[in-house]
């Protein structure tokens, strides 16, 4: 299946919202400075993906075989257990907002600017996510992504990248010799729909994460994953 780039993503930063994130007062000196850098921010940020329906060509113990790559992950096996495809994917804030925001060097403005590239690839993940709804009639999506467990560790991304060609000259990102990417604020990993909602959130242990998207289940693993 061909390499699909969504290069079109709208990004429109939700003040009310933002505000509350920040705990910044809006009728304060820094709420002015909130809205400037919104604005620029807004004139400038092109958030993107890039993406590719991929088919499960074969399945093991402990991993899944994608096209012609094997992705070793107990996890991933068994969640895409009934499925015959998955989409693998990279999204980003963007070089044009990544760039605009290594400019800032006032300590308030660098963490403003953070919190506006998080929100920008919010805004590439909502998109491809539409996307795929719309045109892939894929429902209840749910995400993988290398480095998130020790399940499927950060080298994945080497895999990954392999799925999905060049795409630093389709979006922008690459990836570091530690298998870091940059832009910082993208995100990488498999989508795929499933009869319940998954999140790695739910493996994962670590007691205070600002990212949190849903709650540790202690037994989850050894009840679904282990040996399964």
């Amino acid at each position: 299946m061909p390499v699909k780039i969504l290069d079109k993503v709208q990004f429109r930063l939700d003040l009310k919202e933002f505000f509350q994130a920040t705990r910044i007062r809006p009728d304060s000196q820094d709420g002015d400075r909130v809205r400037a850098l919104a604005k620029e921010a807004e004139g400038i940020a092109r958030p993107k993906a890039v993406f590719r329906e991929v088919l499960i060509v074969d399945r093991g113990q402990s991993f899944v075989t994608l096209d012609s790559i094997k992705i070793n992950s107990q996890i991933l096996r068994v969640n895409s257990q009934g499925l015959d495809r998955v989409f693998a994917y990279v999204a980003s804030c963007g070089m044009e907002l990544f760039n605009w925001a290594q400019g800032h060097f006032d300590m308030l403005d660098r963490y403003l600017a953070d919190s506006i590239m998080e929100r920008a690839l919010n805004s590439a993940l909502k998109g491809l996510e539409d996307y795929l709804r719309d045109n892939f009639n894929a429902d209840r999506l749910s995400y993988i992504n290398p480095g998130s467990l020790e399940d499927w560790p950060i080298e994945g991304q080497a895999d990954l990248f392999g799925l999905l060609g060049d795409v630093e000259g389709a979006i922008g990102v690459r990836l570091t010799e530690s298998y870091l990417m940059l832009p910082f604020k993208s995100s990488s990993g498999i989508l795929f729909s499933a009869e319940k909602d998954y999140s790695s959130c739910m493996l994962c242990d670590r007691p205070t994460c600002p990212n949190r998207r849903a709650a540790y289940d202690s037994k989850l693993y050894e009840t679904k994953y282990r040996d399964s």
